[in-house]
């Protein structure tokens, strides 16, 4: 348990109210002849700014942006080096072979969207169930439950990935069927059928992280990144170029990754005794009666994050291979699409970790019945992820020219990118809001809703009028980045509406009624008295 959070009875809002009304009353005293004026006058101002400085904080939120803060900055460290860990060994493999590099990217990019598609999505699905269980529960002061939840997330989740690891082990027929080559397909299939294997390990940590997230315990994550972008540069190092595995070592890498990133939690989580606290022991017919609350958040926290991603991969695989004859230079095209790509992961580094923490403050408020708190905490998030977005479209404008060259030198490529990043720009504070919304939405249980959202505005909106004006404009790609940016436009205005409209006591009454569940264990009166 987060050592900077107690377990209070909580307070009502009322009664608070009461004891600032006293203060001002008691300040209003009327004076005698005994009375001091000095005295009296300096109380009474001293008392009045005291007053004044309270309300200004109730108003701006002051309370509550400090330990959004606190959460976030560490996660966007956190987010920086996996970033990192992860665009690294790519770079690497692009240098084990002259002949053949091109291959080995194609390979490596195809097979991890292929699994990030199907097995990260539920993976992240089921993490998004978490996020609201586990966030909610901690504000409701039921810690026990976050081991519970733990196990029926791990179930549901195994389920959940049955199905797509069966669709790994045809990944090169599903890429064959996409248009890809056979040497490509062939290649990413067997980092595919590598790395399949160890995804219920992945899903794991997910899982535990989550569950340290949603009380605030950030630090200990951010230090097994710092460990983990070291051994994983050194370990796809050590593997592609000095063993036989070649461009296998990638696979072999991210499985010894999935394994070491729990041992490397393990000694806090030894030390600080967080297990002794939240975790009762195995109990998997108790865990098994919340696996269907897990999975209809997890299945809708899936559809959530996969209609996005694969709006945006279906107008990638159109901006790759032309399939509706709208792109007249498919490789210059896809070439754009990446350096977008590159751009967009960037700062989704930032937007990604205030979403997070934001989706654990509000969790937190919910639980704790204090929706005032969350509705602060939502609008926070909000309104620093747009803050980022505005930087985003700066960035973009000023840099359009020159980012482009970081990944080549081909002035058709520049060119087209430059004009990419122009016409999007605009729309990168929606986009930044949009990412925040998807946060509020999973911390207070809202993923259908989101599912929905992003289904419509994706599929149904952004994907076919991105083909459209594919064919309206003379650069397609431009046009199919339109469609995606006027998605992500629709998302982010319906999510500000939604905000301005939501009940928030309904809200939390609803967390209510989830944390208190007869099925889960450890109830009690009391709650986390947030910081």
């Amino acid at each position: 348990m987060a050592t900077d959070y107690a377990r209070v009875p909580m307070q009502p809002r009322r009664g608070r109210e009461r004891e600032m009304v006293s203060c001002v009353a008691l300040s209003d005293e009327t004076p005698t002849e005994h009375t001091k004026l000095l005295s009296s006058s300096v109380s009474h101002s001293t008392q009045s700014r005291a007053l004044l400085m309270a309300q200004l904080g109730q108003v701006v939120g002051w309370y509550e942006l400090r330990p959004l803060l606190g959460l976030a900055l560490p996660l966007v460290l956190s987010s920086t080096l996996d970033h990192v860990s992860a665009v690294v060994p790519v770079m690497m493999m692009g240098h084990l072979s002259a002949n053949t590099s091109k291959e080995y990217i194609s390979a490596i990019a195809m097979g991890m969207t292929f699994l990030l598609l199907t097995a990260w999505t539920v993976v992240w699905g089921t993490g998004s169930a978490m996020d609201t269980l586990c966030s909610q529960s901690f504000g409701a002061g039921q810690a026990t439950d976050l081991g519970l939840v733990f196990q029926a997330g791990w179930l549901a989740g195994n389920l959940l990935l049955a199905p797509t690891m069966v669709l790994g082990i045809f990944c090169k027929d599903i890429l064959l069927l996409f248009g890809q080559t056979d040497d490509v397909a062939t290649l990413a299939s067997h980092l595919v059928l590598i790395m399949l294997p160890i995804l219920p390990v992945a899903l794991f940590y997910d899982l535990l992280r989550r569950v340290l997230q949603s009380q605030n315990i950030v630090t200990p994550l951010m230090g097994v990144s710092c460990v983990s972008v070291v051994a994983t540069i050194a370990i796809n190092y050590v593997l592609m170029f000095h063993t036989p595995l070649g461009y296998l070592g990638r696979a072999v890498a991210v499985v010894i990754m999935a394994l070491l990133a729990p041992l490397l939690l393990w000694p806090y989580l030894v030390q600080s005794n967080v297990y002794r606290q939240e975790w009762k022991g195995w109990d998997l017919h108790a865990a098994w009666t919340l696996v269907p609350e897990v999975l209809h958040l997890g299945i809708s926290g899936a559809a959530m994050q996969g209609f996005e991603l694969w709006g945006i991969s279906i107008a990638s695989i159109v901006a790759a291979f032309g399939r509706v004859g709208m792109l007249p230079n498919a490789e210059v095209a896809i070439s754009a699409d990446v350096c977008m790509h590159g751009f967009r992961g960037f700062f989704h580094m930032l937007y990604g970790p205030v979403a997070v923490a934001g989706s654990v403050r509000v969790g937190n408020a919910l639980g704790a019945n204090d929706p005032q708190r969350a509705r602060t905490a939502a609008w926070q998030c909000i309104g620093m992820c747009g803050l980022l977005g505005m930087v985003a479209a700066i960035c973009m404008v000023s840099f359009r020219h020159s980012f482009p060259y970081a990944y080549t030198p081909d002035d058709n490529i520049v060119t087209l990118t430059a004009q990419l990043l122009l016409v999007c720009a605009p729309f990168q504070t929606a986009v930044a809001i949009y990412v925040g919304i998807m946060g509020v939405f999973r911390g207070s249980g809202q993923q259908t809703r989101g599912a929905i959202v992003n289904g419509v505005a994706n599929l149904l909106i952004g994907l076919p009028l991105g083909l459209m004006l594919a064919n309206m404009v003379a650069d397609g790609i431009v046009g199919l980045w339109l469609g995606i940016s006027v998605a992500f436009l629709i998302c982010a205005v319906y999510g500000i509406v939604w905000l301005m409209q939501v009940d928030w006591e309904g809200l939390a009454n609803d967390a209510h009624v989830r944390t208190q569940d007869t099925h889960h264990a450890g109830q009690d009166d009391s709650v986390v008295a947030l910081p």
